[in-house]
C-alpha cells in the first residue's frame, strides 16, 4: 500500500504542475481579447449595430459555453477533495478516495482542455471573418458568409482541432496510469 499510496502523490503532484489552469484560462483570453478587438474595430470602421450584435453574442457564447461547463467539473472536483479525514480512519478507502481525486482531476483536465479547442475551432474561423469584413468590406448576404466561414475554417478551424492533441494524449497517459494504481489497489 505504501508504493502504491507515493505513486498516487507523486502522479497528482505532475498533473497538478504540468499545463495550469490559468494556461488554458490565458490561451481563452487571448481569443477574447483579440475577438473584442476585432468587433470594436468593426464598429468604429462600419458601424453595424446589426452585425455588431451577432460576432458579440457569438463571443459571448462561446465564452459561456467554457465557463459552464468547466464549473460543472470544478463543483464535482471540490466534492471529492474531501478525503483527508479519512486517513486516520481507512487506509483503503482513504486510498480509493484520493484515486477518485486523481480520476476527477484528470477529467477536468482533459475538459477544460477539449472545452478550448472546441471555442478555438468555433470562434477562430469567425474572428476571421471578422478581420475580413474589416480589412475587406462587410458581407453580403448569409451564402457569402457561410462561404467564407468554410474558407476560414478550412484555414484556421481545422488547424485548432490538432493543435490541444499532444495535452489530450498527456491526459490519456494519467488516465493509463491511475488505472494501473486502481488495479494495484484491489
Amino acid at each position: 500500500m505504501k508504493s502504491t499510496s507515493e505513486r498516487l502523490d507523486m502522479l497528482l503532484e505532475d498533473l497538478k504542475s504540468t499545463n495550469k489552469s490559468s494556461t488554458y484560462t490565458y490561451i481563452l483570453l487571448i481569443l477574447v481579447v483579440l475577438f473584442f478587438v476585432a468587433i470594436i474595430a468593426f464598429y468604429i470602421k462600419y458601424g453595424y449595430y446589426g452585425r455588431l450584435i451577432f460576432y458579440f453574442l457569438i463571443l459571448l457564447v462561446g465564452v459561456l459555453y467554457y465557463r459552464f461547463n468547466i464549473l460543472s467539473a470544478i463543483r464535482d472536483l471540490q466534492e471529492a477533495s474531501q478525503f483527508e479525514g479519512l486517513k486516520e480512519v481507512n487506509d483503503r478507502e482513504y486510498l480509493k478516495q484520493k484515486l477518485n481525486y486523481l480520476n476527477l482531476g484528470i477529467d477536468l483536465k482533459r475538459a477544460r482542455i477539449s472545452l478550448i479547442r472546441s471555442v478555438y475551432v468555433i470562434m477562430f474561423p469567425v474572428f476571421l471573418v471578422l478581420v475580413s469584413e474589416i480589412y475587406h468590406a462587410p458581407i453580403e448576404g448569409t451564402s457569402h458568409f457561410l462561404w467564407r466561414y468554410l474558407l476560414a475554417f478550412l484555414l484556421g478551424g481545422i488547424f485548432w482541432m490538432f493543435a490541444f492533441n499532444s495535452d489530450l494524449e498527456q491526459m490519456d497517459n494519467y488516465e493509463d496510469d491511475a488505472l494501473i494504481l486502481a488495479r494495484a489497489m484491489k
